[in-house]
C-alpha cells in the first residue's frame, strides 16, 4: 500500500515537472522568435486548460506575434484565461469589451 502511494506521487511530480519543461520551452521558443514552436506548444497546453499557455496564446493572436492578429481568437483565449483568475487575461478581456475588439462594445462585461 506504502509502495503505491509512493509510486503515485513520484509520477505526479515527474508529470508535473514534464508540464513545466513544455511551458518553459514555449515561452523560449516566443522569446527566441520562433513563433511556430511557441504556437504549438502554447496550442497544446492551452487546449489541456493550462491557464498561462491560454494568455500567451491570447496575446499571440492579439498582437498577431508570428501568426495572423485575429481579434476574436485572442477574446476567446483571454476569456478561458480569466475564467481561471488569470488577472492579466481579465484586464485584457475587460479591455477588448470596452474598444469592441472581438466582441461587441459591452461596457458591463468590460467592468465585470
Amino acid at each position: 500500500m506504502i509502495f503505491r502511494k509512493l509510486l503515485l506521487l513520484l509520477s505526479l511530480v515527474l508529470s508535473l515537472a514534464a508540464y513545466a519543461d513544455d511551458l518553459r520551452t514555449a515561452v523560449s521558443a516566443y522569446e527566441s522568435g520562433d513563433y511556430q514552436t511557441a504556437y504549438e506548444q502554447f496550442t497544446r497546453l492551452a487546449l489541456k486548460n493550462d491557464t498561462e499557455a491560454q494568455y500567451n496564446l491570447a496575446f499571440m493572436h492579439y498582437g498577431g506575434d508570428g501568426i495572423p492578429q485575429d481579434d476574436v481568437k485572442a477574446a476567446y483565449w483571454f476569456e478561458q484565461a480569466a475564467k481561471s483568475g488569470h488577472a492579466s487575461a481579465q484586464d485584457t478581456l475587460g479591455y477588448m469589451y470596452l474598444n469592441g475588439r472581438g466582441h461587441d462594445t459591452d461596457r458591463v462585461r468590460a467592468y465585470a
